[in-house]
């Protein structure tokens, strides 16, 4: 077993106060919640200590999101929602800055 860089410890681990902006730790070694990892090899070698119902995991590989079940073993495909928006303005005359907030909103 290879050793992991840093500070170990046996309790969560927290930010000093809620108005703290730095990351209390590095995703692949929590627990539950969103991470990513390179292939779906790796999402299934997450230790059930680290699985939370409905925590997320994107796989670089294929590009897909996973959601896991209940049962902490099943992993489904998830989506989001949303949709296209689409501007229609009379006489075709289009604002470049609601084309450039259209577009953020869509990246």
């Amino acid at each position: 077993m290879a050793k992991i860089p840093g500070v170990n410890v046996i309790a969560p681990v927290v930010p000093f106060d809620t108005a703290d902006v730095h990351p209390s730790h590095d995703a692949r070694y929590g627990r539950g919640g969103y991470r990513t990892v390179a292939t779906l090899a790796d999402r299934d070698a997450i230790p059930a200590p680290r699985r939370e119902a409905g925590m997320l995991v994107f796989v670089a590989a294929d590009e897909s999101t996973w959601r896991l079940a209940a049962d902490l073993t099943a992993w489904e495909p998830f989506t989001a929602g949303g949709g296209a928006v689409e501007l229609a303005f009379a006489g075709g005359a289009v604002d470049p800055l609601i084309l450039t907030i259209t577009q953020q909103v869509q990246e």
